[in-house]
Parts: C-alpha cells; structure tokens; sequence
C-alpha cells in the first residue's frame, strides 16, 4: 500500500466524486477521508494479529441504516490519539464503541489548532 511508507499519523485521502472525476474542480464541496495509521476497523474479529501500537475496532452493522457501523474496540493501542480517547463511550451492553457526535466535535475543536 501507497500510504505504508509515510511517516503522518494521520493521511488525508479525497473521497467522493472529486476522487472519482466526477465533479468539477471547481466545485466548493470536497469529501474527505482521513485515515489514521495506527487504527485499524474490520468486519471480523482478527484480535492479537497486530502490534501493540494498532488499535483494533469492529464494524457491527447490526441495527444501523445501510451503510453505516458502530465501531466497537476490540484492542486499544497503546498509542491511541487523543481525539479518539475523547470519542470513546460505553454503551447500556457494556461494550465500549465510538460515538460519531463526540468524535465530530472533538476534531472540529482541534482540527485547526
């Protein structure tokens, strides 16, 4: 993968239609992916098969609108970035998962610091 040799915690890939061609440049909307590079989010459970600095999160699709995941913690990193330990919830199971609305406000809030 292109984005293995990078140093960045984090890399910032565009998505959407500017990615596929699709959409003038320029058009105001852009669609963003940021993909951490010590996070990693499966459909199974993988658990143990990566090192101690990757944290491992589940997509449960379970009782959500098509196309959309809770992300429940399977293995936490021991370098896991702030903004994501912020985001963190327990649910009325017990199962520790990422809420979207604290991540949202939690990156908007230091995004541009």
């Amino acid at each position: 993968m292109i984005n293995n040799g990078r140093e960045d915690e984090i890399v910032r890939v565009t998505a959407g239609s500017k990615a596929e061609g699709f959409a003038s440049c320029f058009e105001s909307d852009f669609d963003y992916l940021y993909i951490y590079q010590n996070i990693v989010c499966h459909f199974e459970i993988l658990t143990n098969m990566f090192s101690n600095d990757i944290t491992e999160f589940g997509m449960l699709g379970e009782a959500c609108h098509p196309g959309h995941y809770k992300l429940k913690l399977f293995t936490r990193g021991v370098n896991l970035p702030k903004i994501m330990e912020a985001s963190l919830v327990t649910n009325q199971n017990g199962e520790i998962i990422i809420s979207s609305d604290l991540f949202t406000k939690e990156f908007e809030r230091t995004a541009f610091i």
